[in-house]
């Protein structure tokens, strides 16, 4: 079930009244949808489970976030519309040991199967928003990673995409699966789309073969987190094993423990 993206005038917000989006001159609508999930059916209708707006750059504010979920803007007893995660896809039409793709944002999820139609797509709105939920719906199919590639740069990105990693494994593994988990990587561009308009080549690798890629600081951070989940890879690779208690030593020295 697709996601609608519409380019609304300012007059349309209006409409929306005592709401967040109330005050927006003008944007992109983003409604997110997802078939119903639980451990006893799948359901074949869509349904819709939030609005999101992606403001236009002329509204946006100097550190204000260009998304924003449409919600009661009252702080006490006000509704909020949650952190749902997005499908394009049925989940009954597409069976198990099959792959899907799991990337930042409905947009992004909608843009991707539009530029590759046989993709499969599942979307958080961001980094470290509805993990749970993520696994839950990927738990059958094979994954592939394709967070935006700040993660490689940015220790608090990789933190998150490091417990996600940690997480889907664990759960494939507490569930006797046989599912793979591989992280999709590309050069240049920050998001899956934008590597594929651009022509930019991807390439998935194991996880194993996507922390070697790392260093600094951002390794670190993945490194710390999954010591912290009790998360190992099998095999150990040694030389990892080593990193992680190099690292946690430092750290406890530098912070005089």
């Amino acid at each position: 079930m697709p996601s609608e993206a519409l380019m609304l005038p300012c007059s349309v917000f209006q409409g929306f009244g005592k709401t967040n989006l109330a005050t927006c001159n003008s944007g992109i609508l983003v409604i997110t949808t997802c078939h119903c999930l639980s451990s006893l059916t799948v359901t074949t209708k869509a349904e819709i489970q939030a609005c999101q707006l992606r403001l236009h750059r002329n509204d946006l504010r100097i550190g204000e976030k260009k998304y924003r979920w449409l919600a009661c803007p009252f702080p006490f007893r006000g509704a909020s519309s949650g952190t749902p995660i997005h499908l394009t896809f049925k989940p009954a039409d597409f069976l198990a040991g099959k792959t899907v793709i799991i990337t930042e944002g409905a947009l992004k999820a909608q843009t991707l199967v539009s530029l590759r139609p046989k993709a499969r797509v599942i979307a958080t709105s961001g980094v470290s928003c509805s993990h749970a939920e993520l696994i839950e719906a990927a738990r059958t199919y094979n994954v592939l990673i394709a967070f935006d590639a700040d993660y490689k740069t940015n220790p608090v990105v990789a933190r998150q995409l490091a417990r996600l990693i940690a997480a889907r494994e664990q759960d494939v593994a507490a569930h006797h699966l046989k599912a793979t988990t591989r992280i999709v990587t590309w050069q240049r561009c920050k998001g899956i789309d934008d590597a594929i308009l651009a022509a930019v080549p991807l390439e998935t690798m194991a996880i194993l073969q996507w922390i070697s890629t790392l260093d600094g600081r951002p390794l670190q951070e993945v490194l710390r987190v999954w010591q912290q989940m009790g998360f190992t890879l099998n095999p150990v690779v040694s030389k990892t094993a080593r990193s992680i208690s190099r690292i946690i030593e430092n750290d406890r020295s530098n912070n005089g423990e």
